[in-house]
């Protein structure tokens, strides 16, 4: 049976939760449905077997979902 967390890693997961929440709640709905499309996109490829291509569309989300977290990010210090 593991150990119970320690104080500071469940103050990092509520850490980590809020940012999560923070962040969330200030993507556009344009910013939201692409998000929503590229996880589509990459789903529809791994069903499809083609792990190349899911493996660039998975990517290609992380770049544009990076690039508007860290623009949510520098926004809210």
């Amino acid at each position: 049976m593991p150990s119970p967390p320690t104080g500071r890693e469940v103050q990092d997961r509520c850490d980590a939760h809020i940012y999560r929440y923070a962040i969330r709640n200030q993507l556009d709905e344009q910013t939201r449905r692409l998000s929503r499309s590229q996880h589509i996109a990459v789903a529809k490829a791994v069903l499809d077997d083609d792990g190349a291509k899911a493996e660039k569309l998975m990517r290609q989300h992380v770049r544009t979902s990076g690039t508007e977290v860290l623009r949510i990010v520098d926004a809210m210090n």
